[in-house]
């Protein structure tokens, strides 16, 4: 199995528009989060950003099985539109997968698509891949899932955004996680209800019990930091756009 970072930036990815910032004009570039997992047999892509086009066109892929939204937040669900002008306009079929909650923003917001979101509530059976969706606790009003995807006794748990993680084996024991790595450096001013302070960020990864983390939704502008400096301020592995793992 193989995990490609399609996206490892926050909601604005990096550079940021319009800044000429240090750490916009050196920093790497990032496009916003999703993961895009393979077989050999079967590829996945999990979360659908506004960056899906420029994403799917860097990895060369020609057929993906399945399309997995976490949630509705513009920054992981913004491609929709792409996803339906694919199907239009090529021979591929979009098979798009999300929770009830994806399913109602759908069809209130995004009703003149032909895209048609399959439940992900239970266990997805996505080609030799298996996927099992579990809550997360991050915005109230868009309610969020996380994904974990099995092949062969090996597990990917990907994670994009994070306030809490409620009680659940299924995020647990993953030999990567791809997650939420926002604000780990505490340089964020304001109380965000949507995502764990740094303390407690760490304390929800750790629960999770991973054999190797890697974070993904960063920022160089918003931690005003290099990425050398960051990589030396955490234990955890900087997430990249476009780094490859083979477990």
């Amino acid at each position: 199995m193989k995990a490609t970072i399609l996206g490892s930036g926050d909601p604005l990815g990096m550079p940021v528009p319009m800044c000429n910032c240090e750490y916009c004009a050196e920093g790497p570039e990032r496009l916003r989060s999703g993961v895009m997992v393979e077989t050999g047999e079967t590829n996945i892509v999990l979360d659908i950003g506004p960056d899906i086009r420029q994403q799917l066109l860097e990895t060369g892929v020609e057929n993906v099985d399945a399309f997995f939204a976490t949630h509705c937040h513009h920054d992981h669900f913004g491609g929709l539109p792409d996803l339906h002008t694919i199907e239009n306009f090529t021979d591929s079929e979009v098979s798009l997968y999300g929770s009830g909650a994806v399913q109602d923003y759908i069809s209130e917001v995004y009703s003149w698509t032909n895209i048609e979101v399959q439940s992900s509530e239970d266990t997805v059976e996505a080609g030799e891949l298996e996927v099992e969706s579990f809550e997360v606790e991050h915005s109230e009003f868009l309610p969020m899932q996380g994904f974990a995807v099995k092949h062969k006794g090996k597990k990917i748990v990907y994670i994009p955004d994070l306030k809490r993680l409620p009680e659940s084996e299924a995020y647990k024991d993953a030999d990567i996680l791809f997650v939420d790595g926002m604000y780990l450096f505490e340089k964020h001013v304001e109380q965000d209800e949507d995502h764990a302070s740094g303390k407690e960020l760490k304390e929800q990864i750790e629960k999770a019990e991973a054999e190797k983390i890697v974070l993904i939704g960063n920022s160089e502008h918003f931690n005003q930091m290099t990425l050398e400096e960051e990589k030396k301020a955490t234990e955890y592995e900087m997430g990249e756009d476009f780094n490859s793992y083979k477990i």
